[in-house]
């Protein structure tokens, strides 16, 4: 499986860090996989999920796995392989994380220091 994913890395025209992260949860699943002796081309939707409800990924960790999951998927089997019917909702979070500062918070930065 492992030459399978390089592969498939190999032929993708992703940005480096995409490449990093499918190869990230690509290794992870045929991993999880192969402990459980279930051939890739054999799973579907629910084999995805199972996986994923052994993790505490947030929405936006399992759409990312799972377009990972989806891409290699149709680059091995084509657009008819069962798996490509999975779907992660991905949605924005009212999480406190953010990447930015807003002008508020950026004017009390500045006035604390």
């Amino acid at each position: 499986m492992k030459n399978q994913i390089e592969n498939f890395l190999a032929e993708t025209n992703l940005a480096e860090t995409t490449i990093q992260l499918y190869r990230h949860y690509l290794n992870l699943f045929a991993a999880w996989l192969e402990e459980r002796g279930i051939e890739f081309k054999d799973i579907d939707a629910a084999t995805v999920k199972g996986w994923f409800s052994e993790h505490d990924w947030s929405e936006s960790t399992q759409w990312s796995a799972g377009c990972a999951i989806r891409s290699l998927a149709r680059n091995l089997y084509g657009n008819s392989h069962p798996v490509l019917r999975l779907r992660v909702r991905r949605t924005e979070s009212d999480s406190p994380h953010q990447r930015t500062l807003t002008e508020n918070q950026v004017s009390q930065l500045i006035d604390s220091l």
